[in-house]
């Protein structure tokens, strides 16, 4: 059903610019508008196949090949985008401006943090602005926060909106409570379950202490009705050292579970962002 779907589209979309211009479809220029109307149409699948028909005719079509490499990186062709934008030239410092941006985006997308920055350090024909939307959006995505305010502190004078959208998380996550691991087992090795609480899991945190106390008491029971020859007390004094001892494993890895969340989800804030310029 998905296959005829994309079919029909096709065919309307043919059908609809064939009447727009009632000339050779596989013309060169013909061809690249029809592109153009099937990337504008967010058919960016399509539009690569005939961008690559327009590339494939007319090497020079420098728009064609900036379109393109675009309509993969629409799609989420990461990786191919770069390799085709790596065949029209022989280095970095050759891609001219337009695919320079291009390309510092397809590496973000792909996360290739160190060409990125071979790029940008290599190509002179990069704006100002877009070297610093790629270069802020590098640190950001690589989770960088500390060497991303020190480069926001240093072009806080820019009104990009980008900027501001960017000091909005980064304010945000300054501050941030982060809670820290070794605090949250010394609170839990003291009060079973208070690590957790302090972490923001406070229903868990309930749960360990209820488990240790009942077992703890139950061992106590034992030991005191029959000595320590109570296999009552043993056994429930075994499980009252396991719940003790998964009491303090799950309090640190309640603290890293709240940092992590908090950071998975500016994360994906700073990747809307991202996509957005």
């Amino acid at each position: 059903m998905k296959y005829w779907n994309s079919l029909f589209v096709l065919l309307l979309l043919i059908f609809q610019f064939c009447q727009s211009v009632g000339q050779d479809l596989f013309d060169v220029s013909n061809s690249l508008a029809f592109a153009d109307y099937l990337f504008t149409a967010g058919e960016y699948q399509l539009a690569a196949i005939e961008y690559e028909r327009v590339v494939y005719s007319d090497s020079t079509n420098l728009w064609a090949k900036m379109m393109l490499v675009k309509s993969y990186r629409m799609q989420g062709e990461y990786q191919k985008g770069i390799s085709r934008l790596s065949s029209f030239f022989k280095g970095y410092s050759e891609i001219p401006d337009g695919m320079a941006n291009e390309m510092g985006r397809l590496l973000l997308h792909d996360q290739k943090f160190k060409e990125t920055n071979d790029l940008l350090y290599l190509n002179n024909n990069i704006s100002e602005n877009e070297m610093l939307f790629l270069r802020l959006s590098g640190e950001m995505l690589k989770g960088d926060f500390k060497s991303a305010s020190i480069l926001f502190e240093k072009n806080s004078g820019n009104d990009a909106d980008f900027m501001t959208d960017y000091g909005n998380l980064l304010e945000l996550e300054r501050k941030f409570r982060y809670k820290k691991p070794g605090v949250s087992i010394m609170m839990s090795a003291i009060l079973p379950g208070s690590g957790k609480v302090y972490s923001g899991f406070w229903k868990d945190g309930l749960i360990s202490f209820i488990f240790v106390a009942a077992s703890a008491y139950q061992s106590y029971r034992g030991f005191d009705q029959n000595g320590v020859r109570s296999v009552y007390g043993w056994i429930f004094g075994s499980l009252a050292a396991g719940f003790y001892i998964g009491n303090l494993y799950g309090s640190g890895k309640s603290a890293n579970q709240h940092n992590s969340e908090f950071r998975h989800k500016i994360h994906h804030q700073v990747e809307e962002i991202f996509v957005a310029y």
